[in-house]
C-alpha cells in the first residue's frame, strides 16, 4: 500500500498562501474593529450614565413653592392641590433654549431673548415635554451689570433679563434664573442658548423645515394657510417677524416659534445623516453650560421620545398695553398647574 500522503493532506500540509494569509488578517483585522466597536459603546454607555448622573444631581429638588391653595408636609416634595394629591417625579432634568436677538453687539447693549422655552426630560420614562414662556412675561429680574455685579431685583419683561449681563453666559443664568423663579422655582441648571443669526445655516443644515404658515410674512413669500418648506431667510423671517404696532404679536410670534421648534425637531429626528451637519453648524452660534456627558444624555432621551410629536405648552395669560411696550401677566394658577403635570404625578 503506498504511502504517499493524500491531496488533502499535501494540501493542509503546505505553508499558507497570500490568500490564507489575506484571510487571516481579515480574521483578525474584524476581531480588532469588533473589539474598537465594543468598546466605543462601553464608553458611550459610561459616558451617558455620568451625565445622567451629573443632569439629575444638577436637578435635584425638594419641591416647588407652595401656591394658594396647595399644601404640602415635606416642603412641596408631595402637594396635595385642587383635591388631588401629587408626588415629585425626581427622573427630571430642565434646561432653557433661549433664542437671542443681538443684531450689532455693542458695549451698551447684551441684546434680548427673543425666544424663551423650557425642555422638561424624563430621564425614566424617555419623554420630552417643552413649556413656551412669553418673553414679555412681567417677572422678577436681578439687574446685574455687564461684569455681573448685582444691582436689585425689578419686575420687568423676561426678555429684558438676558440684557442685564454680558451678552453670554451671565445673560444667559440671569435668564434662566428668572424663569425658575416665575414656575415657582422648579430647578432649572441647564441652558442653550442660539444667536438668531443661526437660524438660517442650523435651518438649512437639515435641509429645510416644513410648516403651514400662520401668518402671512412681509418680504417673503411666505402666506398663511399654505405648507411650505422654509428654507435660508424665509425661515428666520418667519421665527422673527412680528407687526409691533399689534399688541398681540408677541403671542402670535410665539406660537409660529413653538410651531417650528416642533417642526424642526422633527425634521432632524428623520434626517440622522444631517447631524453633524447640524452640529458644525450649531457650533459658533450656541453657548450652553451643558458638558459633552450631560449634551449627550439629553440628546439620547430626545431621540428616544417622539421628536415628531413634542407636548408643546404654551403659558397662557394676558397681554396688556403698558407703558412703554406690551406687558404679559401669566395666569398664575395655570402656570402651577403646568408645573403640577409636567414635574409631579398623581398618588393615592
Amino acid at each position: 500500500m503506498s504511502s504517499r500522503p493524500t491531496r488533502e493532506a499535501a494540501h493542509a500540509a503546505r505553508p499558507l498562501g497570500m490568500r490564507g494569509k489575506l484571510m487571516r488578517a481579515g480574521a483578525v483585522a474584524l476581531a480588532a474593529i469588533a473589539l474598537v466597536a465594543a468598546g466605543v459603546l462601553v464608553a458611550a454607555f459610561a459616558i451617558v450614565q455620568q451625565g445622567r448622573a451629573s443632569a439629575l444631581s444638577a436637578s435635584a429638588s425638594e419641591g416647588i413653592e407652595l401656591f394658594e391653595g396647595a399644601s404640602s408636609d415635606d416642603g412641596g416634595r408631595t402637594i396635595e392641590y385642587g383635591g388631588a394629591r401629587y408626588a415629585l417625579n425626581e427622573n427630571m432634568v430642565s434646561a432653557c433654549f433661549l433664542g437671542f436677538d443681538r443684531e450689532t453687539p455693542s458695549e451698551e447693549s447684551a441684546g434680548q431673548a427673543d425666544a424663551v422655552i423650557v425642555a422638561a426630560f424624563d430621564l425614566d420614562a424617555n419623554d420630552v415635554k417643552l413649556i413656551s414662556v412669553p418673553r414679555e412675561s412681567m417677572v422678577d429680574v436681578e439687574m446685574l451689570s455687564p461684569e455681573g455685579t448685582y444691582g436689585g431685583t425689578a419686575t420687568t419683561a423676561l426678555c429684558l433679563a438676558y440684557a442685564y449681563g454680558d451678552g453670554k453666559h451671565t445673560s444667559c443664568a440671569n435668564t434662566v434664573r428668572a424663569v425658575s423663579n416665575a414656575l415657582y422655582g422648579i430647578p432649572i441648571p441647564f441652558y442653550l442658548a442660539l444667536d438668531l443669526s443661526g437660524i438660517v445655516p442650523l435651518n438649512d443644515a437639515v435641509g429645510g423645515v416644513e410648516v403651514t404658515a400662520l401668518e402671512t410674512i412681509p418680504d417673503s413669500d411666505i402666506e398663511q394657510g399654505q405648507t411650505i418648506r422654509l428654507e435660508g431667510e424665509d425661515a428666520r423671517r418667519y421665527v422673527q417677524w412680528r407687526d409691533e404696532p399689534v399688541l398681540e404679536s408677541p403671542l402670535q410670534r410665539q406660537a409660529r416659534q413653538a410651531q417650528y421648534v416642533e417642526a424642526f425637531a422633527s425634521q432632524a429626528a428623520s434626517n440622522p445623516a444631517a447631524l453633524l451637519d447640524l452640529y458644525q453648524a450649531a457650533a459658533e452660534h450656541v453657548l450652553t453650560n451643558l458638558s459633552m456627558n450631560e449634551l449627550g444624555c439629553l440628546t439620547l432621551c430626545l431621540a428616544a421620545s417622539d421628536a415628531s410629536d413634542l407636548d408643546i405648552v404654551t403659558l397662557s395669560g394676558e397681554m396688556r398695553d403698558g407703558a412703554s411696550y406690551g406687558e404679559f401677566y401669566l395666569d398664575q394658577a395655570a402656570a402651577y398647574e403646568t408645573i403640577l403635570s409636567i414635574y409631579y404625578h398623581p398618588v393615592g
